[in-house]
Formats: structure tokens, sequence, C-alpha cells
């Protein structure tokens, strides 16, 4: 089941390209369960979530099929945290804490490269 995959999982998962958004949501979930229980005292809605899951599947796809990603999704490439916070919703705003921690530690290293172009 996706709610017992680890990072190192995820990771092969997204480098062998079988990763899908519900194994995203699934360790957002757990995230904020365990590590961000501080942060997120009430948790977050499913609905931001899903869009959290929705934005990290779009970085998965742009990965291996390069095409020019949206303007938050290329801030968060460039980690130029003043466009981030300039082209990130509310939610994404209350909810970047779980970007990095997905990224940081379920994503290859080189994730921002691939979505730059470099």
């Amino acid at each position: 089941m996706s709610d017992k995959l680890n990072s190192v999982d995820l990771m092969h998962m997204w480098l062998e390209e079988g990763l899908k958004q519900e194994d995203i949501e699934a360790k957002l979930r757990s995230y904020i369960e365990s590590d961000c229980r501080y942060i997120y005292p009430s948790g977050l809605d499913e609905e931001v979530i899903w869009q959290v899951a929705r934005c990290i599947h779009h970085i998965y796809e742009h990965y291996h099929k390069w095409n020019q990603p949206g303007q938050f999704l290329m801030a968060l490439a460039t980690n130029n945290f003043d466009k981030i916070m300039d082209y990130a919703d509310s939610e994404n705003k209350r909810a970047i804490y779980l970007y990095r921690l997905y990224l940081y530690n379920c994503a290859p290293g080189n994730w921002r490269e691939k979505l730059r172009g470099d």
C-alpha cells in the first residue's frame, strides 16, 4: 500500500517512471501526521494535499518529458524564494514546507537541473 512507502521507494519509483500522484499524497499525509505536526497542528485540507501532490507530480512529469513548467514550479527549480512566494497561491504558501520535505527526501538530486533544462 502506498502509505507504507518510504523515501527510498518513492525515489526509485520516480527514477523508474512508476510514481503516481496517490503515492505522493500518502507521503504528504505521513509528513503532516509526523514531521509537520507542529507546523500544521490542525493538519491541512485534503484539497491542499491534493494540490501539492499534483504540483509535485507535475515536477515528476517535467523531469521525464521536459517541457516548460509553470512559473511556480520554475521558481521552485531555481530555488528563488522571492519568486516562489510571488507565484504561489495561498494554499501553496501555507504548504511550502511540504514541498521542501518531499522534494529533498523523495526526488532525485538533479530534479532542479532537469526542470530548468540544464
